[in-house]
């Protein structure tokens, strides 16, 4: 219960000083000016997105001896990616996950092993993605890539 009680204060105190800090009027025409199909959009791609790398990372987890559960690693995930906005790079984020995990699990070698294998899939994985966006960019007709199609359209 008194961990609860902190952290309900802890997340008080940060909602308070955002609205401190956000000028409230410019907020509330930024929100009104939002559709509300692309806001749904965003936050289900996230959802999956999350989901995915939570799932993923479960799996190596498991491949390492850990048993960790997908509702742990999704929690840790959020926990992470959340505090991670506050912290320096990407970095926080991993270093928040691999102490919270480990903290429950104890098993802190492997659970950074898991971490550094995630990151090192995931680069590899944008390396492919980008080689097979310059190959399809290569292979594509010029006439529909050339620089000139780009331009918008004069009235």
């Amino acid at each position: 219960m008194r961990q609860f009680a902190v952290r309900l204060l802890v997340s008080v105190l940060a909602l308070a000083a955002l609205l401190w800090l956000v000028d409230l009027a410019e907020l509330g025409q930024l929100l009104a000016s939002i559709h509300p199909g692309w806001a749904a959009a965003v936050v289900i791609f996230c959802t999956l997105d999350r989901v995915v790398m939570s799932w993923k990372w479960t799996l190596l987890l498991r491949a390492g001896g850990v048993r960790a559960g997908f509702g742990q690693a999704l929690k840790t995930y959020y926990v992470g990616n959340f505090f991670g906005s506050f912290l320096p790079s990407t970095v926080g984020a991993d270093v928040l996950r691999a102490w919270r995990l480990s903290a429950l699990e104890g098993r802190a070698a492997t659970v950074i092993s898991s971490i550094i294998l995630e990151r090192v899939l995931g680069f590899l994985a944008l390396a492919v993605f980008c080689v097979m966006s310059l190959a399809i960019l290569a292979l594509g007709s010029s006439a529909i890539w050339a620089p000139s199609s780009w331009s918008m359209p004069r009235r």
